[in-house]
């Protein structure tokens, strides 16, 4: 697996799963490698809906989260993004949202050039993921971004 050389992205996700999911990374690790043939867990943070942050892949490891990005991104997935009959919806419990909040500052503050952005804004993405505008709530941070999307 390759390495981050240079972070250009931090990348929002939702895993998929309804707002009361018990879904953890260790149960996202697990499907990555047995359905996806992954060789880790695909995002680097991982948000459930107790508001935790679980880490994933070591920010020094390239994840697999946004194809064809992945060696210049940071992935960060929240629990949830479906609503009771499986569409797109913007599940973040107030404890997710204070933590992604947290966690983006942090990331932020780590890489300041970052663009901070959602799975959907790549070219050629045709999931809604993760059912919420990150560009629009993260304007603040990317007023400094020194990298655009592609």
């Amino acid at each position: 697996m390759g390495k981050i050389i240079l972070v250009k992205y931090i990348v929002i996700h939702c895993s998929g799963n309804s707002a009361n999911s018990k879904l953890r990374a260790k149960d996202i690790k697990k499907f990555h490698i047995e359905k996806r043939g992954f060789s880790d867990i695909g995002y680097h943070y991982v948000i459930p809906t107790d508001g935790t942050i679980e880490l994933g892949r070591p920010c020094n490891r390239a994840g697999a989260h946004v194809k064809g990005y992945n060696n210049y991104s940071i992935g960060v997935c929240y629990v949830g993004g479906l609503d009771a009959k499986g569409n797109c919806k913007d599940t973040r419990n107030e404890a997710q949202k204070r933590t992604l909040n947290k966690l983006i500052a942090e990331l932020h503050a780590t890489f300041p050039n970052a663009l901070i952005c959602g799975h959907r804004d790549f070219p050629g993405v045709t999931k809604q993921c993760p059912c919420f505008d990150v560009m629009k709530e993260y304007e603040r941070y990317n007023k400094e971004a020194k990298y655009t999307l592609p």
